[in-house]
C-alpha cells in the first residue's frame, strides 16, 4: 500500500475535489451537530424485555 491508494485524508480530498479545510470543518461540524439532537423515545422495548404472547396470547403482546 502505497501513496495515493485512499488510506489518507489528503488522497480522499484529491478524488473528491474538496480542500482539507472542508473536510475537518465537517469532520468538526456533524458529531456536533449529532450531539445536539434531542434523545428519541424508546419505540419498543428492548431485545430481550418484550412480554410473552405465551402468557394471555397473541394480542397480549401488544397491550
Amino acid at each position: 500500500m502505497g501513496a495515493g491508494d485512499g488510506r489518507y485524508p489528503s488522497d480522499w480530498c484529491e478524488r473528491e475535489v474538496i480542500d482539507r479545510d472542508g473536510v475537518v470543518a465537517t469532520a468538526v461540524e456533524v458529531p456536533a451537530g449529532l450531539y445536539t439532537l434531542p434523545t428519541l423515545e424508546e419505540l419498543c422495548p428492548p431485545t430481550g424485555k418484550a412480554r410473552s404472547a405465551a402468557r394471555g396470547g397473541r394480542a397480549a403482546a401488544w397491550q
